[in-house]
C-alpha cells in the first residue's frame, strides 16, 4: 500500500465509514476516479468487497457502483448528504477578518481544505458558475463597500490596500466593474 493511503487509511480510522468513503473520493483526481472500479476501491480501503457492499447499502443506500457513477457525474455534491466544497469555501471566505482576506489566495484555501488548488478551482467553477478568484474579489469589493458606508472619512487609497489592493487602480477598476460606479461615486452615494 503506497503512503498515500496508508497516511490515509490512519487518519480515518476513528471517522465514520462514510466520511472515509467520501474522503478517500474527494482526494483522487478526475482520471483516477473515472477508472475506479468497487474492487479496486475495496483494495484501496482494505475492505472486503461483500463488507464494502453492505455498508455501502446500509449507510448510503446505494450500491458501490451507484456510488461510483454518482460520484463521477455530481462531484459528489449528491453523495455527501452535507454542504458541498464550494459552499464551505464560500462560507469561509465570506467569515474571513479582513486581513485575512486581503492576503487570501487559491493556493491557501486549498491548503486549508486539504485539495489540490486545480481540484478546488475546478469543483468552484462547477457547483456556483463562478471562478473561485472572481468570487474572492468580489467578496473584497463586497467587504469594501462595508467599509465605505460605516466610515465617511476614510481614504479610498486606505480601502484598497487594506483589502490587499497593491496599486489602488487595480481596486477602482475592480470595484467599477463589479458595481457600475466608482468608489468615489459610491461613497457620495452613501453619504
Amino acid at each position: 500500500m503506497s503512503n498515500k493511503n496508508e497516511n490515509f487509511n490512519s487518519e480515518m480510522q476513528n471517522s465514520t465509514f462514510t466520511g472515509r468513503i467520501i474522503r478517500y473520493i474527494e482526494q483522487l483526481e478526475s482520471g483516477q476516479l473515472a477508472r475506479m472500479t468497487v474492487l479496486k476501491l475495496s483494495e484501496q480501503l482494505d475492505i472486503n468487497r461483500s463488507v464494502l457492499y453492505r455498508k455501502f447499502v446500509k449507510e448510503l443506500g446505494m450500491t458501490p457502483a451507484t456510488f461510483l457513477v454518482t460520484a463521477r457525474k455530481h462531484s459528489l455534491c449528491s453523495i455527501k448528504r452535507r454542504v458541498c466544497i464550494s459552499d464551505q469555501v464560500s462560507s469561509y471566505i465570506e467569515a474571513l477578518p479582513l486581513e485575512q482576506l486581503a492576503v487570501l489566495t487559491v493556493e491557501l484555501l486549498a491548503e486549508k481544505f486539504d485539495i489540490s488548488s486545480s481540484y478546488l478551482v475546478r469543483v468552484f467553477k462547477k457547483e456556483k458558475n463562478i471562478s473561485l478568484s472572481r468570487y474572492i474579489l468580489m467578496t473584497k469589493i463586497e467587504r469594501s463597500t462595508e467599509l465605505l458606508r460605516l466610515n465617511l472619512d476614510v481614504q479610498i487609497n486606505d480601502v484598497a490596500r487594506t483589502l490587499g489592493f497593491h496599486q489602488p487602480e487595480s481596486y477602482l477598476r475592480a470595484f467599477e466593474q463589479i458595481k457600475g460606479v466608482t468608489p468615489y461615486k459610491y461613497k457620495s452615494i452613501s453619504a
